[in-house]
């Protein structure tokens, strides 16, 4: 009986330390639009994996890629918790969206491609979040940069539904303006948004974020600050391998980046073979096996 109970209770944490992923409900999925639907369940497993990132890096409040996205009140107690909230949500939240057919969100933005957007509604008191809509500017390229631009738009768009984020910004104090508050008469429309599809340095942001980033008094609720946090989050694996000095980790992010260096394995047989020609001569020193200036194997290693 202890057994079974001791069973059932590692279980338990077991399942409840899996992560449960961002969904997504279609409320309209035509057949004709398969391909695009493909798209994008592609683009949300890559946006998942940057979720997960952005949960790894707030274990550690003192990050700098924190900052970096949401300015320096972010270490704030209150920001930090709001930011993290908002996390939470990206990692277990359902983003509902309202079709697979990017001509509807074209069609709506008076046809013009478009890439997403979030309706938001103000009933009475209470603010909601309409199902989001993808055009055809969200579902354009193959390369690996554009898979990684979508996961970033399902992100920022998800905010906007899930955490009632906002795009706009007050012409006079810089503060973000949430979904569904009222505007100020002088606003910078759009002003929250970085400047490139994959916003992973300070100069792919852009001088405007930089400047808002710098000024205003709650990042927290700007959308694409998340979008700029998952792209800087995007190699966290390595980085929290090293920091841990994991070994194993280490080399199993390492070799998610590295690729051989041409005509590695060409070299190799001619080394073996300038080995084998020289097996008289005396070894290497310690020193040249060391910095590889020999014919040891650390001559061929990349890291």
């Amino acid at each position: 009986m202890y057994s079974i109970l001791l069973s059932l209770l590692l279980a338990i944490q077991f399942t409840a330390a899996i992560p449960v992923p961002l969904e997504a409900q279609f409320m309209s999925e035509p057949n004709q639009y398969a391909g695009y639907k493909a798209k994008f369940d592609e683009a949300k497993v890559e946006a998942n994996r940057q979720i997960g990132n952005m949960q790894e890096v707030l274990k550690n409040p003192t990050d700098p890629r924190i900052t970096q996205a949401f300015g320096p009140l972010a270490t704030q107690d209150r920001k930090m918790h709001t930011i993290k909230q908002t996390v939470d949500k990206l990692a277990t939240g359902t983003l509902k969206v309202h079709t697979s057919d990017p001509n509807v969100a074209d069609d709506e933005n008076h046809g013009i491609p478009i890439n997403g957007y979030v309706p938001i509604n103000v009933v009475g008191g209470d603010v909601q979040a309409d199902p989001a809509r993808f055009g055809s500017t969200f579902y354009t390229g193959d390369r690996a940069d554009d898979k990684k631009f979508r996961a970033g738009t399902i992100i920022h768009e998800a905010t906007h539904q899930l955490a009632f984020t906002g795009d706009h910004v007050g012409e006079n104090d810089k503060r973000i303006i949430r979904g569904g508050r009222p505007l100020p008469e002088k606003i910078i429309e759009n002003g929250g948004y970085a400047k490139d599809p994959i916003p992973n340095s300070d100069l792919a942001m852009g001088p405007r974020y930089t400047d808002l980033r710098a000024n205003s008094p709650n990042m927290e609720y700007n959308a694409d600050s998340y979008r700029v946090f998952a792209a800087l989050c995007s190699r966290s694996l390595l980085k929290r391998a090293l920091k841990q000095e994991d070994p194993v980790g280490y080399y199993l992010a390492k070799r998610q980046q590295c690729k051989p260096q041409p005509d590695y394995f060409k070299k190799k047989a001619e080394a073996k073979a300038a080995a084998t020609k020289t097996s008289t001569a005396p070894p290497a020193s310690s020193k040249q096996r060391e910095t590889g200036t020999g014919t040891g194997n650390r001559r061929w290693s990349y890291e």
